[in-house]
């Protein structure tokens, strides 16, 4: 906006040593006029919100803007560390209350032509499918803003004027609506405010945008995209600041486009301005529209101020002096008011920097206005990283009511075999298979009732098994069989510890497939490797009439044991003996490690983890593939560890292990994870366990979960979890209810 510009510095995190410490200090005599004046416009509102509402409170999202992540921040969204900062800034606004976090993505970030290249676009892409994931994975709401970056000011390193320069109307509203689609479908935010300010547009674009015909031309186009697009359940908005002279034609041309919500952006107390807020929320009643409010905060300026010159950068200055934080959290108290008397989809306060730091007038009066900008970041970054608020910000945390974010019930779990490793659960015969490290220090395989009894071991005494490993089970769906690994001690070259723990279930080097019968009476090799080949992971189809698993064919290949390859096989018993046929070697996306995890429902697609060549296990992402039509698709994409992926027993929905949102240093051994959820097309995806987040009721110190399988209800999981240095563990876990 001309007056009322979104600005966030290059710098949000950096600190500065020896900064003055942030305190309320008293009114300097050169402000003290326009302290006086907003005092009044505030108190004059608060008692017309009085006149207006009955203390009861309104199911608001109350959420905050997330500056790190706003698409002015430009080049800076893709530096590494940048990430880092998001994350810490949401942990920080969660131990608010807030229950949701506002995000500015404006055209052209995300829309293709205004890149370089693919790789560049690819870059600020996943940036934000990163920050969807990390809200969610804070039970979070995610409200997306889209309008116009900023090309005046210096507010963005991005060459966005000349952009602009070249485009023609008609081209805009398409880049416009072609952004919108992008943020629905690749972040899937709760709320999708499409245009806010249209004055601010218009300035900054120098296309005519600031007319309710052109205006709404955009959120048409915008709707009209969603709806083709087949994508549902965002609740999109368009609104306009309160100072715009037409914010009454404007409100009411939103509301007859087809929005869902008007949003208002409220700067400014002068005048009527405050009081246009209801004005607007009373049009968008009548219109059958909800209200909500994207963006709020105390413009410093005076009635004077607005009569005359100034730039947003003189107002924004003033806003880091510590005086003002008593009027700042006044204003925020009237307007959280506002928003249940008007009962608001959601408020969401801007200047979130303040929430840290102020700085004191007599140390940094001498400052430009840029200078101030840039000195009160600075200040908020040293400060969130201490983890210290001002009473503004925790102001806001005692108007945030108290509860729950979410509806989730607690975590039910309980233990079926204190120390046992990979699992598998037949739906035929309610048994649990697992493998146990035994006092020998090799793995054999065992079942189990889902209560507990009944534990027996069908590898121990097979005398026909190589004496090693025996492990990663996998039912056959008539539970008459299990598939599973065994280690060939005569294939290794070493004896030592290295080439013994290769040999293990987990990492499968110079391991054969091998089944038996359910009751451990008898077993058969199903595959040869030879020296420094292996195998992964094997399982059958639903219909059990193919096995899959994974299989080094090229020890040589540097990393990750060799190179892999995908095997599926058909399955059959003929003379009662189970034989394996036409066996075929996949490599989808020519990756280099496969790890292969199962069959969807109908048994048209397999799940695999899977890594590039030359990558390491924190390049592990899960992947959906159809042998039959060759089709691949990449459900995750991020630098974590993504393994151990199920289909839900409907198939809509995929569940898998992953160190996302989990603090840890990039190594196996300091490896933990939990458990997340994502529909079939890798969309909406959101964490189930929190055994890694500390103060949550299931927190558990260092837990790695991983292997799992649905049980028959579709809503429980036989899971092995393990803890650093404290083994693992058979247990099953209520996902769902």
């Amino acid at each position: 906006m001309r007056l009322f510009a979104v600005l966030v510095t290059l710098v949000y995190l950096t600190t500065l040593a020896g900064l003055p410490p942030a305190f309320t200090a008293s009114v300097p005599r050169e402000l003290q006029g326009i302290y006086t004046e907003l005092d009044a416009h505030i108190t004059r509102f608060d008692a017309v919100v009085g006149s207006r509402w009955n203390g009861r409170t309104s199911p608001v999202v109350f959420s905050t803007e997330l500056l790190p992540a706003n698409g002015h921040v430009g080049a800076g969204l893709v530096r590494p560390q940048q990430m880092d900062v998001v994350k810490l800034t949401l942990d920080r606004l969660q131990s608010l209350g807030v229950r949701a976090v506002t995000v500015q993505i404006s055209f052209p970030m995300l829309y293709r032509p205004f890149f370089r290249s693919d790789e560049e676009y690819a870059a600020y892409l996943n940036f934000y499918r990163r920050l969807a994931t990390e809200v969610r994975s804070r039970d979070l709401k995610l409200i997306a803003k889209t309008q116009a970056l900023f090309s005046k000011g210096g507010w963005t390193d991005l060459d966005v004027a000349r952009f602009y320069r070249g485009l023609t109307l008609d081209q805009y509203v398409q880049g416009r609506a072609q952004v919108a689609l992008t943020i629905a479908r690749e972040l899937r935010p709760d709320f999708l405010s499409v245009v806010m300010e249209p004055d601010t547009e218009a300035d900054q674009t120098g296309l005519p945008m600031n007319t309710p015909a052109n205006s709404v031309r955009v959120v048409r186009a915008i709707l009209a995209h969603l709806k083709e697009a087949g994508i549902s359940g965002i609740q999109v908005g368009a609104g306009t600041g309160t100072w715009h002279p037409q914010y009454e034609a404007f409100t009411r041309a939103y509301a007859a486009a087809g929005v869902d919500y008007i949003d208002l952006h409220v700067y400014p107390v002068n005048r009527d301005f405050l009081d246009r807020a209801f004005t607007m929320a009373r049009i968008a009643r009548q219109a059958g529209k909800r209200v909500a409010m994207s963006e709020a905060w105390l413009y410093k300026a005076g009635s004077v101020d607005l009569t005359k010159g100034f730039s947003a950068v003189d107002i924004f200055g003033r806003d880091a002096f510590s005086f003002w934080e008593p009027l700042d959290q006044k204003f925020l108290e009237v307007m959280v008011r506002f928003a249940h008397a008007e009962r608001l989809l959601f408020f969401s306060p801007f200047w979130t920097k303040y929430f840290h730091a102020y700085v004191d007038y007599a140390a940094a009066k001498s400052l430009s206005p840029a200078q101030l900008v840039a000195f009160s970041t600075q200040a908020a970054g040293k400060a969130l990283v201490a983890g210290e608020f001002t009473e503004t910000g925790l102001t806001y945390k005692s108007l945030i009511p108290a509860g729950p974010r979410s509806g989730v019930p607690p975590l039910e779990m309980k233990v079926v075999a204190p120390d046992g490793g990979r699992v598998a659960w037949s739906h035929e015969r309610n048994l649990i298979a697992f493998d146990r490290n035994g006092p020998g220090g090799t793995f054999d395989t065992y079942t189990i009732r889902p209560d507990g009894t009944e534990e027996r071991c069908l590898t121990c005494n097979q005398q026909g098994l190589p004496r090693s490993h025996r492990g990663n089970p996998a039912w056959h769906p008539s539970g008459a069989y299990i598939v599973f690994q065994s280690h060939d001690p005569r294939l290794q070259t070493g004896r030592g510890r290295v080439e013994s723990y290769l040999g293990t279930p987990g990492i499968g080097i110079n391991n054969d497939v091998w089944i038996t019968a359910a009751d451990g009476s008898r077993a058969w090799r199903l595959t040869r490797v030879r020296p420094g080949e292996g195998v992964l992971h094997p399982h059958f189809s639903h219909d059990g009439r193919h096995l899959l698993w994974s299989e080094i064919v090229d020890p040589s290949v540097r990393g990750m044991g060799g190179q892999w390859v995908i095997r599926l096989a058909d399955f059959s018993i003929e003379a009662g003996s189970p034989r394996l046929q036409n066996v075929r070697t996949l490599r989808p996306g020519n990756l280099q490690l496969y790890e292969t995890h199962g069959f969807s429902p109908d048994d048209r697609r397999i799940l695999f983890s899977a890594s590039p060549p030359g990558g390491n296990y924190y390049d592990l992402e899960i992947y959906s593939y159809e042998p039959a039509s060759g089709t691949l698709v990449r459900l995750t994409r991020n630098d974590e560890w993504d393994e151990h992926a199920q289909f839900t027993a409907d198939g809509r929905h995929i569940v898998w292990a992953s160190s996302e949102a989990i603090a840890q240093r990039k190594d196996p051994r300091d490896l933990r994870l939990d458990y997340w959820m994502m529909n079939a097309d890798g969309l909406e995806k959101r964490r189930l366990t929190r055994f890694n987040a500390s103060g949550s009721p299931e927190f558990r110190p260092n837990t790695l979960v991983a292997d799992f399988e649905f049980g028959p209800d579709g809503k429980t999981i036989v899971a092995k979890i393990g803890a650093a240095g404290r083994g693992e563990t058979v247990v099953l876990i209520r996902l769902f209810h």
